[in-house]
C-alpha cells in the first residue's frame, strides 16, 4: 500500500497533470509510430512504405481513384513507371501528360494489367470498386486466365480474388477509400502466385506457386517482443543494440527505420528482408492483438504484493498478476521487479503502465511514468540551457545529453520559450550513462490555468 501524499503538494501536482492532460503532445520523436492519427503505424501501411507506397493515413477515407490504385498496383510488383515506352500513343482520350500518375497508368496500360474504363476512356479520377481493382491485381498475380475461366468480370474475378483473401479488411465494395486500396495492396503482396501451363487451347494447367510477392523479393515476417531499440533495452541499463538496431525476443536485427522506444516490453510484427545474407528489418508495427495495456495514475494505485499489482479502476478495484515483469521508469530499464521495490520506486508516480505483451491477462513489463513541471524563465539555445523561475538550471549541453522539445505536436527551439511557459520534463537514464530528455510546452491558455492554481503556493510548484 503506497504512503498518504504530502497534502497540497501532490494535489496541485493532480491538477497540473489532468490539466495537461487536455494538450496533445508528441510523446516521442517522429517515428514510424506516427503515421496513423491514434499514433500507431499499422502492419499494413508501414509495409507498403517500403515499396514505395506513401499512405496517407490522415486521409484515409478518401475516396480512391482508378489511377492511384493502377500506380500501387505497379508499385507492390517492382515495377517503375519511367520504364514505358518514351511516347505516349493516346489510347485513352482522357489521360495526358497532365494527368495525375500519368507514367503509372502508360505503363499499367503496356502491361495489360489496366484496359480502361471504355475502350477510350480511363476515367482516372474516378472510383474504383473492390472488383476492379481486384482485375488489375490478379492479372498482375497471373490469374487472368484462372478468372476468365471462372465467369469473367466481374463475379469470375472476384470469386478468385475472395479466394485470395483479397477482400479481408475491406470496407467499401462500391468505392473503395484510400484505406480499403492500401489493405487491397496489402493482401495481394501476401496472396500466393499462379502458374499456368498452356499445352493447347483445351489443355490448360493452374498450379500454385507456393510463393508470394513477399516471397519473391526475399521478405520474410517475424513476431515477438521488443526487447531492445537504440539505447533502450527491456532488459539492461547499459544497452543490448546500437543505434541502428532493434532486438524482438532478443535476437538482434538492423534498421533503417526510425522505430520508438514507445514499442518497448510490447508484442510486435516486423518483415525482414534478406539481401544476400544482409538481414535487416523493412517494415515495423505493434501487434495489437497481443497487447493489453493497463494504465492509471498515481491516484488509483492501492499496491503490488505477492507479484499482483492492484488499482482503481474506477468502479472496483482490479488486480492484474505480474509474470517476471522487468520494470523501466520513463520508458527504460530500471530494474526486475523486487529491486524496484527495494528502492521504492512505487512510492510516487505520475502513471502506470502494466503491459501484458503475451494476452494471457498478466503483465510482463511495468513501465513508471514520472514528469516534473516547470514554470520558465527563458530558454538560452547558445549554452542549451532552460531556466526556470524557480531559478534552477535545466542543463542540455552535454555530449551524453540529447534532448526533443514539443509544442502543440510540433518541434519547438529552445529560443522560442517565453516568460511564464509550463513545461513538462521526462528525464531517462540511457545505456553507457546517457540521458535523455523530453520537453514539452503547454499551449498558452493551457499554461494560464496552471498559472492561476499555483500562484499562492509557486514554491512548492517548482519542486515537484
Amino acid at each position: 500500500m503506497h504512503n498518504e501524499r504530502n497534502g497540497r503538494i501532490m494535489k496541485l501536482k493532480r491538477v497540473i497533470s489532468l490539466l495537461l492532460s487536455a494538450v496533445i503532445f508528441s510523446a516521442a520523436v517522429p517515428s514510424i509510430a506516427d503515421e496513423n492519427s491514434n499514433g500507431k503505424s499499422s502492419e499494413y501501411t508501414s509495409l507498403l512504405n517500403y515499396f514505395g507506397i506513401e499512405c496517407d493515413a490522415q486521409n484515409g477515407d478518401r475516396k480512391a481513384t482508378r489511377a492511384e490504385c493502377a500506380d500501387m498496383v505497379l508499385k507492390i510488383l517492382g515495377i517503375y513507371a519511367d520504364s514505358g515506352k518514351d511516347e505516349y500513343d493516346g489510347i485513352f482520350v482522357d489521360v495526358d501528360e497532365d494527368t495525375p500518375y500519368y507514367k503509372s497508368i502508360v505503363k499499367a496500360n503496356e502491361l495489360g494489367i489496366i484496359a480502361g474504363y471504355t475502350s477510350e476512356y480511363f476515367m482516372p479520377e474516378g472510383n474504383i470498386s473492390y472488383s476492379q481493382a481486384a482485375k488489375m491485381i490478379l492479372v498482375s498475380l497471373n490469374y487472368k486466365k484462372l478468372a476468365e475461366s471462372e465467369g469473367g468480370y466481374p463475379n469470375g474475378y472476384v470469386s478468385v480474388a475472395d479466394s485470395l483473401g483479397l477482400s479481408k479488411g475491406i470496407g467499401n465494395y462500391e468505392a473503395l477509400t484510400l484505406n480499403d486500396a492500401y489493405i487491397l495492396m496489402y493482401n495481394a503482396l501476401n496472396a500466393e502466385l499462379l502458374e499456368v501451363s498452356i499445352k493447347s487451347a483445351d489443355d490448360i494447367s493452374y498450379n500454385y506457386s507456393g510463393k508470394t510477392l513477399l516471397d519473391k523479393n526475399d521478405i520474410y515476417s517475424v513476431k515477438g517482443v521488443m526487447s531492445a531499440v537504440g539505447d533502450y533495452s527491456l532488459y539492461s541499463r547499459n544497452g543490448t543494440v546500437t543505434e541502428n538496431q532493434i532486438e524482438i525476443d532478443r535476437i538482434c536485427y538492423n534498421t533503417e527505420l526510425e522505430v520508438s522506444p514507445e514499442f518497448l516490453g510490447k508484442a510486435v510484427k516486423a518483415y525482414i528482408k534478406d539481401d544476400d545474407g544482409d538481414i535487416s528489418v523493412v517494415s515495423f508495427a505493434e501487434d495489437e492483438h497481443k497487447n493489453n495495456v493497463y494504465a492509471f495514475s498515481y491516484s488509483d494505485f492501492i499496491g503490488i504484493s505477492s507479484n499482483t499489482a492492484e488499482y482503481d479502476n474506477g468502479t472496483k478495484a482490479k488486480r492484474i498478476s505480474l509474470d517476471e515483469c522487468s520494470v523501466l521508469y520513463n520508458g527504460s530499464y530500471y530494474s526486475e521487479l523486487g529491486q524496484a521495490q527495494t528502492d521504492n520506486l512505487f512510492d510516487d508516480f505520475e502513471e502506470m503502465l502494466l503491459i501484458d505483451n503475451d494476452n494471457d491477462g498478466k503483465a510482463e513489463v511495468i513501465n513508471v511514468i514520472d514528469h516534473k513541471y516547470y514554470s520558465v524563465r527563458g530558454g538560452f539555445e547558445d549554452d542549451e540551457y532552460i531556466l526556470t523561475d524557480g531559478g534552477e538550471k535545466i542543463e542540455l549541453k552535454d555530449d551524453d545529453i540529447s534532448y526533443n522539445m514539443y509544442k502543440d505536436d510540433m518541434n519547438f527551439s529552445m529560443s522560442s520559450f517565453a516568460d511564464g511557459d509550463i513545461i513538462r520534463v521526462e528525464k531517462t537514464t540511457l545505456a553507457k550513462g546517457r540521458t535523455h530528455y523530453n520537453i514539452w510546452v503547454c499551449s498558452d491558455k493551457v499554461s494560464a490555468k496552471i498559472d492561476s492554481e499555483i500562484k499562492e503556493d509557486r514554491e512548492s510548484f517548482y519542486i515537484l
